[in-house]
């Protein structure tokens, strides 16, 4: 689905079920990368990524993986590898998740958050008192998307 909004923005969302995040990422990225630069012009720095759950572990690891590409990130209930923080620390991140989630424990995204802001990175997080692993997406949209308005890459050189 591609959205369109006042804020020149480019929106993807697709879904994979049944697949790990490597896979994902491995299989499933060259296509969006190919929309989104076909989209160019004023969508070229307003690319974002978010994700719940296998999604959110997604996010961080494409965006690990291609770290040139995104203005913002905004992982729900997901979790990944700390010390690829680092890689992205200069993509605003926007993290959600349930201190009740019961599926992926909430200290994953604690873990991440603590390393990108050790490295430098903005990020803006929403920890959600009794939020289960999937109660929490939805309620969490509109603070992203808002997020993300306010998101821009800088131009490459």
């Amino acid at each position: 689905m591609v959205a369109a909004s006042a804020t020149p923005r480019l929106t993807l969302h697709f879904e994979i079920a049944g697949a790990t995040a490597y896979a994902y990422s491995r299989t499933s990225f060259p296509v969006l990368v190919t929309l989104c630069r076909a989209a160019g012009g004023m969508y070229s720095t307003r690319i974002y990524l978010m994700g719940h759950s296998m999604g959110g572990y997604g996010t961080w690891s494409i965006a690990m993986n291609h770290p040139e590409i995104f203005a913002a990130l905004g992982p729900i209930s997901g979790g990944g590898t700390p010390a690829g923080m680092v890689k992205i620390s200069h993509i605003p991140e926007y993290v959600v998740h349930g201190d009740d989630d019961r599926t992926v424990p909430v200290t994953q995204s604690r873990n991440m958050v603590e390393a990108g802001k050790k490295a430098g990175a903005e990020i803006v997080y929403v920890e959600v008192p009794g939020g289960s692993h999937v109660g929490v997406a939805a309620p969490a949209f509109a603070g992203m998307l808002d997020f993300f308005a306010r998101q821009k890459r800088a131009e490459r050189q």
